[in-house]
């Protein structure tokens, strides 16, 4: 065997694909032997001069010179400044939202305005709500103001941010050791107007008249049948009375004194439907 038949020889054996006898099978199987070598050889060859495989880039990682940059998830709260609203701005809002606004601005105003609790801790507060040239309240020593109740009873708008306010007060009043006593209800109007630095209190409350209550007619009066007074007074509770009542439309109007805890009495109407029919 010659040099180059060693060299063939050290890269494929074709000595070990030889059968040892001779035949046709053995010639298929040398052919078959040789196919699947140079498969495996082209194969080798081009994964080896073939080009790199692909790399996906990684991120580059952070020195002290390129520091990580986060996102906060929490929202930044800003303080914004007074806003001007323009007649534009206003007559944008709801008119009824105004309306209520203001509404509950004089309720507000009214109640502090007729306080007087001897420890003039409100006169900051309606000096800071009245203009500067409006004089406060000034009592008798010993005079006492309680407001027990106060609501507005309409708002009507002069001009687009300026509404006056009807509202009616109810106070209790006492002098030096005094008890308090119910004083009269009073109805007064405030003039609410809105600004470059929101609602405020644009003069002193002026006094107007209370509401007009109509007087409604006299309820027609007749026998109250037993059954529907024996109802009305279940209703009205222990120690309930009938003081009176006729029928109206197809119901019964009753009268009935009725009796609290603390022994007041208090007469009410009960509507009693007619008793159901007997036999």
């Amino acid at each position: 065997m010659t040099n180059n038949d060693d060299e063939q020889f050290e890269r494929i054996p074709w000595d070990q694909l030889r059968p040892t006898t001779g035949g046709r099978r053995g010639l298929i199987y040398a052919l078959a032997a040789a196919i699947v070598a140079a498969a495996v050889s082209a194969t080798l060859a081009r994964n080896l001069t073939g080009p790199p495989p692909t790399t996906l880039p990684l991120a580059p990682t952070p020195t002290a010179a390129q520091p990580l940059t986060t996102t906060s998830l929490v929202p930044t709260v800003t303080t914004a400044s007074a806003t001007v609203w323009s007649e534009a701005d206003l007559m944008a809002v709801h008119p009824d939202d105004l309306r209520a606004e203001a509404a509950a601005i004089a309720e507000w105003f009214v109640a502090d305005y007729f306080t007087a609790d001897g420890s003039g801790g409100l006169e900051d507060q309606l000096r800071s709500m009245l203009p500067s040239e409006a004089p406060l309240p000034v009592h008798e020593p010993g005079y006492r103001s309680f407001v027990e109740w106060v609501r507005s009873v309409s708002a009507t708008e002069a001009s687009p941010g300026q509404y006056f306010v009807q509202v009616v007060v109810r106070t209790l009043g006492a002098v030096e050791s005094s008890s308090y006593r119910r004083l009269p209800l009073r109805a007064v109007e405030v003039n609410v107007q809105w600004t470059d630095q929101g609602w405020s209190i644009a003069d002193l409350p002026s006094p107007i008249d209370l509401p007009a209550l109509a007087v409604t007619s006299a309820w027609p009066e007749q026998e109250i049948p037993e059954q529907v007074a024996a109802e009305a007074v279940r209703v009205g509770g222990e120690g309930a009375t009938v003081l009176g009542g006729g029928r109206s439309g197809e119901r019964w109007r009753v009268v009935v004194e009725t009796v609290d805890p603390a022994g007041g009495r208090w007469p009410m109407v009960i509507w009693v439907d007619d008793p159901p029919p007997t036999g």
